[in-house]
C-alpha cells in the first residue's frame, strides 16, 4: 500500500508540475484545464489522507506485533517453568524410589497420586529397557 501511495503521489506531483508550466488556459479548454487542476488537487488531498491513515494502521500493526511477541515470550517462560516442575517432581520420585520406598509411600511423601508415581517409575523402566 505504501508503494502505491508513493507512486500516486509522484504522478500527482508530476502532473501538477506539468500543469503549472503550461500557458494560461483560454476558452473552453481553459475551463477543462481548471477542472482537471481541481481534480488533481482533490486527488492530492485524498492521497495525503490515505497516507496518514496508513501510517496510523502501520503503528497499530507494530503495536500488535509487539504484544504478540510478548505473549510468545510469556508462553515460552511458562513452558520452561512447567518443564522444571515436572523435572523436579520426577527427580524426587526417583530419589525416593532409590531409597526403597514403595509408590504409595512416595505418593504420600510428595503429595502426588499413586498413579502418577507409578507412571513416572514405569516410564523410567521403559526407557532403561529401550
Amino acid at each position: 500500500m505504501f508503494y502505491i501511495g508513493l507512486v500516486l503521489g509522484a504522478i500527482l506531483c508530476l502532473l501538477i508540475l506539468l500543469w503549472r508550466q503550461r500557458p494560461e488556459p483560454q476558452g473552453q479548454f481553459g475551463a477543462l484545464e481548471l477542472t482537471l487542476h481541481e481534480m488533481l488537487e482533490e486527488l492530492e488531498t485524498k492521497y495525503r489522507e490515505l497516507d496518514s491513515r496508513l501510517d496510523g494502521k502501520t503503528a497499530e500493526l507494530e503495536a500488535l506485533l509487539d504484544q504478540a511477541q510478548q505473549l510468545v515470550q510469556q508462553a515460552a517462560s511458562l513452558e520452561g517453568n512447567n518443564q522444571r516442575m515436572v523435572g523436579e517432581k520426577t527427580l524426587a520420585v526417583h530419589r525416593l524410589a532409590a531409597q526403597g520406598l514403595e509408590p504409595l509411600a512416595i505418593a504420600q511423601e510428595l503429595g502426588l497420586g499413586t498413579g502418577e508415581v507409578t507412571l513416572i517409575l514405569g516410564l523410567q523402566e521403559l526407557m532403561e529397557e529401550g
